[in-house]
């Protein structure tokens, strides 16, 4: 079975990939767990910085993997789920 990500772990990458600062998601229990997971995938890692975590090249691949979707594309997916709901 496929991994995926979640929403919260996606937030928190490009948090930690757009801000040198503190991302306060990854302060609660669920945010803890995902930056494990995030470190654990080697998606981020830490660093001295303000943040404590900056994304990895593996990371920065996913993001702009994600970034380079396009918008277009968005309406073929609606027509699928459409197709099998």
């Amino acid at each position: 079975m496929c991994e995926r990500m979640t929403p919260l772990e996606l937030q928190i990458l490009l948090h930690y990939h757009c801000y040198p600062r503190k991302c306060d998601l990854a302060a609660s229990p669920a945010g803890k767990r995902c930056v494990a997971r995030l470190l654990k995938k080697e998606l981020i890692q830490t660093t001295k910085n303000p943040a404590g975590y900056i994304t990895t090249p593996r990371g920065f691949a996913f993001i702009r993997r994600v970034c380079s979707t396009r918008l277009a594309d968005i309406e073929d997916w609606l027509e699928q789920l459409t197709m099998e709901g």
